[in-house]
């Protein structure tokens, strides 16, 4: 299952990053328990980041960008589809 796209215009940026942390996390059919697990945050943090009710850490953002094997530019800009699955 794809999330669906966000609606243009009016995102705030933790929306934005979180919506593409999902997109990606889908992607690639890992569950938010096993991101959660391998990044060393709570299930519930996950799921805040990515509903956008929450606003990750550098160091969190960077630990879920290596575990995804995207970039962080990638993730911000809304690219992360552009590159092949590890």
């Amino acid at each position: 299952m794809v999330p669906s796209l966000p609606k243009a215009g009016g995102l705030l940026m933790s929306e934005s990053l979180g919506f593409w942390i999902r997109f990606e996390r889908m992607r690639q059919r890992l569950g938010q328990g096993a991101l959660a697990k391998q990044v060393a945050i709570h299930r519930n943090t996950l799921r805040h980041i990515e509903q956008g009710r929450c606003n990750p850490g550098v160091a969190t953002i960077q630990r879920i960008s290596q575990v995804l094997g995207v970039s962080i530019d990638d993730l911000v800009k809304g690219q992360p589809w552009q590159r092949p699955l590890p």
